[in-house]
């Protein structure tokens, strides 16, 4: 999933009758996603991409926006939070650090190239919340945001309430492939999510 520019980057820079054009077409992505990361870090949510490998373009900055506004969140209760994942890069928010990173998960028939802003905020009342907007993902996923928020638990120096909300909009998958590759993108995601828990579940219960 490309914008319109970046698709005929791919049939115009790569050679694609060369016998390295594989090699040529990876190290062109990484320079396309490197550009994604640099607009982001720069512009914030407006200067997402739009996916124009479809009839339909599809701007992700809509999806993310409206991921991002869903209720009930945890970002209910820190709106200077989501407003400041809106704004980004603009202003300041106490307590917070950025991080990105990119993934490469296997699920459905393709493996997905994601790239994700994390956000972890610490509020004053010693409540940790961390967000992870995804910025970039190359098949499936039209927009995809994640919320945990670790909540002291009172009279409990080492207790913690640990909540995980994960919401995604799916590529619309139509026709017959997609009525094959949907209930199985949607199974991967589901076990995806519950094998994440409970590694972490262990790791934080390793530590104790």
């Amino acid at each position: 999933r490309l914008s319109g520019d970046d698709i005929r980057r791919v049939n115009t820079e790569v050679n694609w009758r060369a016998p390295d054009a594989d090699t040529q077409a990876a190290a062109l992505f990484k320079r396309i996603l490197l550009g994604y990361l640099a607009a982001y870090r720069t512009g914030g949510v407006e200067r997402l991409v739009q996916y124009e490998d479809d009839a339909k373009a599809m701007k992700l900055s809509n999806e993310v926006k409206a991921l991002l506004a869903q209720k009930p969140s945890p970002l209910d209760a820190a709106p200077a939070l989501r407003g400041h994942l809106l704004a980004y890069p603009a202003g300041a928010l106490p307590n917070t650090e950025h991080f990105f990173y990119w993934s490469k998960e296997a699920f459905g028939f393709r493996p997905v190239v994601g790239l994700n802003h994390v956000t972890v905020h610490t509020t004053d009342t010693g409540r940790v919340l961390i967000v992870t907007t995804q910025i970039y993902a190359s098949h499936y996923m039209d927009g995809q945001t994640a919320v945990t928020a670790i909540l002291p638990e009172s009279g409990d120096a080492d207790g913690f309430y640990w909540l995980y909300f994960n919401r995604a909009r799916i590529d619309r998958l139509e026709g017959l492939l997609g009525s094959i590759s949907r209930p199985i993108v949607q199974r991967r995601t589901r076990s995806g999510l519950a094998r994440t828990l409970t590694d972490t579940k262990t790791r934080l219960e390793g530590q104790r």
